[in-house]
């Protein structure tokens, strides 16, 4: 195989990870039960918890090959369960994993195997992880997509041919000094590139990659301060309303609102990160039975800043995007019922 094969080879394999094929195994139990496993997105074929699935890959393993008999099989596990269901010692009582155990026993006295497994630390297991992507919501697979379609671009404006841990380097640094991207953007491009990379070009995520990542991180490093008391009074007088009062814009109501908050309850940061599931519970107050998607709320109001005779450019801006079609193509909602704009701090 020449260089142009191995190379086609590899990027057939990348196209693989990141856009992947329904795959569905019917399993069959004792010729009673049927089972089917899918390792494609599907919220009704996802009821398995994943302990089950990995003992369904086993017993999928033993029912394609039946021509082998009469050895040992190893099964590497990154589930513990699985590995004590298969050295029999499990202690659960899930009639379904006692099912699948069972009948993986009866399969391998019938046919003189030793069934074996060891426990596989899951940041070892590269592979799995990237075919566990595939039970990811499909925005999450159109942006691993975006991310490979960006690095292909960059590759073909660089006139780069062969791609190593430099060139990845200089993508991540490109996506930061050129692009402005925020830090959690190219955190997002370095996990889609992982997998693929790593089977296509055998290229692993060392310590030189994510040298562009620190060098971000350190533009907006936040050293912890200690706060007394009188910095602590300092900071309420701040805080105080004036005298005469104007109408303040609504993201500094918002950070006094929370800070309030804060300071009432003695919440901690992450109590105070889980308020932000508060738009969901109003929505589904007000709606019943829909369940808000986490961009609605932004698609609602990058929607309503447009209709109301703000310009494409204003509405980019507001949020945030690279480019005016990205609004237009996944975000804009063309029916909203007449409901004033107070939409990211703009008012009509």
């Amino acid at each position: 195989m020449n260089s142009q094969e191995v190379s086609q080879a590899r990027l057939a394999l990348c196209r693989h990870t990141l856009i992947p094929t329904k795959k569905e195994h019917h399993l069959r139990l004792q010729e009673m039960r049927t089972l089917m496993m899918s390792f494609h997105s599907s919220s009704s074929k996802s009821a398995f918890h994943i302990n089950a699935k990995e003992l369904l890959v086993a017993l999928m393993f033993l029912q394609r090959f039946p021509t082998i008999q009469n050895t040992p099989i190893l099964f590497r596990m990154d589930t513990q369960v699985a590995v004590q269901c298969i050295r029999r010692q499990m202690s659960s009582h899930s009639p379904l994993l006692m099912s699948i155990t069972e009948e993986l026993f009866i399969l391998a006295a019938a046919r003189q195997l030793h069934l074996n497994a060891s426990y596989l630390l899951g940041r070892d297991n590269v592979w799995a992880d990237a075919l566990s992507r595939q039970q990811a919501l499909d925005s999450s697979i159109r942006q691993y997509q975006s991310c490979w379609k960006t690095f292909q671009s960059f590759l073909q404006e660089e006139g780069i041919q062969e791609i190593s841990q430099d060139v990845v380097l200089r993508f991540l640094c490109h996506l930061f000094h050129d692009k402005n991207r925020t830090l959690s953007a190219i955190r997002t491009h370095k996990a889609a590139l992982k997998a693929p990379l790593f089977y296509g070009c055998n290229l692993t995520s060392d310590t030189r990659c994510w040298t562009g990542y620190t060098t971000a991180s350190s533009y907006n490093d936040l050293h912890a301060v200690n706060l007394d008391n009188s910095g602590l009074s300092k900071l309420l007088y701040s805080l105080a309303p004036p005298q005469f009062p104007v109408s303040p814009p609504k993201d500094q109501l918002f950070r006094k609102a929370l800070f309030l908050t804060a300071l009432a309850s003695g919440m901690r940061a992450s109590q105070l990160h889980a308020l932000s599931r508060h738009t969901a519970w109003v929505i589904e107050s007000a709606n019943p039975g829909k369940c808000p998607k986490g961009q609605d709320v932004r698609k609602m109001a990058a929607s309503l800043l447009f209709l109301c005779s703000h310009s494409l450019d204003t509405t980019r801006q507001g949020g945030q995007w690279s480019s005016t079609s990205t609004f237009i193509r996944r975000y804009l909602a063309t029916q909203v019922d007449g409901v004033p704009c107070v939409a990211m701090e703009s008012m009509p």
